[in-house]
C-alpha cells in the first residue's frame, strides 16, 4: 500500500534467492519450510524460523494478487555469511557460459575448500600464516565480472563475487584488533542497499529488516 517494493533482510545472500524465488513463484520449492533450506550457517536461527516462514507466505499470496506484468515484490539478503555458497554460485553462473571461466573461478576460489563447514576458521588460519589467502583471487574474480550486472541473472552473480571478496576480508579482519571487521561487515551491507536501490529505480523503496546494532550507533547495545 505504501508503494515499497522489496524487503532486505540482514541475511546471506545466496540463501535469500532461494526464497525470493519461491515468494515470487518461479522456485521449485513447494512451501516457505522448503524454500528456507538453504539457511545453514550463523545465524541460521534468525530467519529459519515459523516468524519468517510465515512471512514468506505472506508476500507469496501478495504476489499473486498482482495483475500480470506487474512487478513482484523481492526479498533479498545483504549479509556476508555465505561465501563458500556464493562461491559455487559464482563458478555456477560462468559454467553456463565458459567453462573456462568456471574453471578460472573454482581455482581462485579453491583456497576456501578446506573451510565449508566453518568459513571462520579461513581467517585464523590466513591471518596465523599457515592457509593460504584468497585475497588476490577474490578481488581479481569480482574485477573480472563486474562488467557484466545489467541482467538478473549476472547481478546475482556479480553480488556473489561482492560476498566473496567482502567477506574474505571480513574473516581475515576478525582476528584483528579494533573495529576493522565490524566496518567491513556494515560497508557491505550498505553498499549492498545502495546498488539493490539502483536498481529499483526512481522511487524504489524498501524495507530493511537488522539488528538495531547495524541500524543505529553500536555504542547503545551490548
Amino acid at each position: 500500500e505504501a508503494g515499497f517494493g522489496a524487503v532486505v533482510l540482514e541475511a546471506p545472500w545466496e540463501p535469500a534467492r532461494r526464497l525470493d524465488a519461491y515468494i515470487r513463484g518461479s522456485g521449485a520449492d513447494a512451501d516457505a519450510v522448503a524454500a528456507l533450506g538453504d539457511f545453514m550457517r550463523f545465524p541460521r536461527w534468525s530467519w529459519r524460523n515459523s516468524e519468517v516462514r510465515d512471512f514468506a507466505e505472506s508476500l507469496r499470496a501478495l504476489n499473486r494478487t498482482r495483475a500480470p506484468g506487474a512487478m513482484p515484490v523481492r526479498l533479498y539478503g545483504m549479509d556476508i555469511y555465505s561465501v563458500p555458497e556464493s562461491a559455487d554460485a559464482v563458478v555456477r553462473h560462468l559454467a553456463q557460459r565458459s567453462n573456462e571461466a568456471a574453471a578460472l573461478a573454482r581455482q581462485r576460489y579453491a583456497c576456501f575448500a578446506a573451510y565449508l563447514d566453518e568459513p571462520m576458521l579461513y581467517g585464523r588460519e590466513t591471518e596465523s600464516g599457515r592457509a593460504a589467502s584468497c585475497t588476490e583471487g577474490a578481488a581479481a574474480q569480482l574485477a573480472e565480472i563486474a562488467a557484466e550486472t545489467r541482467a538478473e541473472e549476472d547481478f546475482s552473480a556479480w553480488q556473489s563475487a561482492r560476498v566473496v571478496r567482502n567477506g574474505e576480508a571480513y574473516y581475515r579482519a576478525l582476528y584483528r584488533e579494533g573495529a576493522l571487521s565490524w566496518n567491513l561487515r556494515e560497508q557491505h551491507l550498505a553498499d549492498t542497499l545502495t546498488q539493490l536501490l539502483e536498481r529499483m529505480g526512481t522511487g524504489g523503496k524498501i524495507v530493511v529488516w537488522a539488528h538495531n546494532s547495524h541500524q543505529g550507533d553500536a555504542r547503545e547495545s551490548d
